[in-house]
């Protein structure tokens, strides 16, 4: 609907925005439907290194010393494995535990992610 709602009015910046908010979900949901193993495990990677990008911005903005866990995703994220599904499950709950914790990586300063929030709703329980 964002896309034919932004054909008609390609002026209009909410459309725009939210386009690129539902593209971008898109991009990083490793549960949408009939993906093939290498696209889930590509998402998967890209769910992981967000929250890596997102809790690394806001630990400098605290000034927090560096979280083991995150210096351990980030290896993860660089990772590969003969078995594309079991990474993909490691990196989806790697990026969950990390996105569950990030008021103690951040404290106040843990900003919304519409993204990771939206994408998270969907895997969370």
């Amino acid at each position: 609907e964002y896309q034919h709602a932004t054909r008609l009015e390609p002026g209009n910046r909410q459309y725009a925005q939210q386009m690129a908010l539902v593209n971008s979900i898109i991009d990083l949901d490793p549960f949408l439907p009939r993906i093939k193993a290498a696209e889930r495990l590509r998402k998967s990677r890209g769910l992981l290194n967000r929250v890596i990008s997102n809790l690394d911005a806001c630990a400098q903005e605290t000034d927090t010393a560096p979280v083991p866990d995150i210096a351990d995703a980030k290896k993860l994220a660089a990772s590969s494995s003969p078995d594309p599904d079991q990474l993909s499950d490691n990196l989806q709950n790697a990026a969950q535990q990390l996105w569950k914790n990030k008021q103690a990586y951040c404290g106040g300063k843990a900003g919304p992610d519409p993204v990771l929030d939206t994408v998270f709703a969907r895997m969370m329980p």
